[in-house]
């Protein structure tokens, strides 16, 4: 055997198990990313319904927009009051974004240890938010619908629009924007 047959016959091995081993890391690369949207599935859970800690839930809404399934909290677990200004620099749920919630799920009042109520989405999704409290000079007051801050352009004075899920048409009333009141995100 001369060294081309010889060169020839160690490059066909190596070439065969540069192939099966790059074919091997591909399949155990697919199985894994498979397995684990799986899991993902069966939890109901998927990654992109997660943003800094805040779960958002698709309530099948015509914009698209998704709702925080909870108030802002703390990373003790504690909700976060803030008065308008503060909640104006995240990205809380416009009058708009609030009316299509209203027009489009439905709105009901659950009573378990805390009063709530749960907003059903047109897909079976829902939400489900505790009455709130409202601090204004420290002094908590309770009102019996879950209050958030609404952003709403051309706001003048004193007063911001803040929804009251349950209240009428939901669609808020407005009260001091000094008042601490819980968050509600959306994306």
């Amino acid at each position: 055997m001369n060294i081309k047959d010889k060169a020839k016959e160690y490059a066909e091995g190596k070439a065969i198990n540069a192939l099966t081993a790059a074919i091997e890391s591909a399949y155990a690369e697919g199985y894994n990313a498979g397995f684990n949207d799986g899991v993902a599935s069966k939890e109901g859970e998927k990654p992109d319904d997660l943003d800094d800690g805040v779960e958002y839930v698709d309530l099948g809404l015509p914009s698209g927009t998704k709702w925080a399934a909870d108030y802002l909290k703390d990373k003790d677990g504690n909700i976060v009051y803030m008065p308008y200004e503060k909640a104006i620099e995240m990205n809380i749920p416009t009058a708009q974004q609030l009316a299509e919630l209203v027009n489009n799920c439905h709105i009901k009042s659950t009573y378990e240890y805390i009063s709530s109520y749960t907003i059903n989405g047109i897909n079976g999704e829902f939400v489900c938010y505790n009455n709130s409290i409202l601090y204004e000079a420290e002094r908590g007051s309770y009102a019996q619908h879950p209050v958030f801050w609404v952003k709403l352009d051309g706001q003048e004075g004193i007063e911001r629009l803040a929804a009251y899920i349950g209240m009428g048409d939901g669609l808020g009333k407005y009260i001091f924007m000094g008042t601490k009141v819980p968050v509600i995100l959306v994306r």
